[in-house]
């Protein structure tokens, strides 16, 4: 529980900061949806690690991977009912006004960065920050969800998740700039997670 607490304040924080730095260059209210967005998506990872011996739902499929933590959305239940996990809701895109729909306006791109070490690599004035190649064809208010991985041993896979969103601007991430730099608002997580992932919960 503490581990959740402190993923939940840190994500609060970050959250506070690019608010104050992203007044006048964003519509305020839309693009803190998407970064709240993008919070709820990091808490379901870190509950669903929790109830799964320590292991991410790392998947080579999305289908695989939005119905493992679909249940930890507001309003899911990882118990269900007779054993059955019962999915939550999905908020709403502040710039559509409608509910987020993976595939739609919401993607998980499993692989899409090479290593933990890259997906850290936020400052745009870096060679080989990975974000500012990133675009989008989905709506102003668009989330990716990126996987990593740095090995491979047996049955287990070791990296990780950044989770990325778009303002009104699809043309590149939601960033916090200062001197012309931008420096981008990702959340990382860390972690294992067995090649085929757990539907629902165990």
């Amino acid at each position: 529980m503490k581990r959740l607490e402190f993923f939940v304040l840190n994500l609060l924080l970050v959250a506070s900061f690019a608010f104050f730095n992203l007044l006048g260059c964003q519509k305020k209210e839309n693009t803190l949806g998407v970064i709240r967005t993008m919070g709820l998506i990091g808490n379901a990872l870190v509950c669903y690690e929790t109830d799964h011996y320590g292991c991410y739902p790392f998947s080579d499929d999305a289908n695989d991977f939005w119905n493992a933590i679909t249940c930890y959305l507001p309003g899911g239940e990882p118990f269900g009912a007779d054993g059955n996990p019962l999915p939550g809701n999905w908020p709403n895109n502040p710039f559509t006004g409608k509910p987020y729909r993976p595939g739609k306006d919401i993607f998980y791109c499993p692989n899409g960065l090479k290593s933990a070490y890259e997906a850290k690599i936020l400052n745009s004035n870096e060679s080989d920050c990975p974000y500012n190649n990133i675009k989008t064809k989905g709506p102003s208010g668009t989330i990716i969800v990126f996987t990593f991985t740095d090995s491979i041993k047996g049955s287990v896979r070791y990296g990780g998740y950044a989770i990325c969103g778009f303002g009104k601007n699809t043309n590149q991430p939601i960033a916090d700039i200062h001197d012309n730099i931008k420096k981008y608002l990702v959340f990382i997580l860390e972690g294992v997670g067995a090649l085929q992932p757990a539907k629902g919960r165990r």
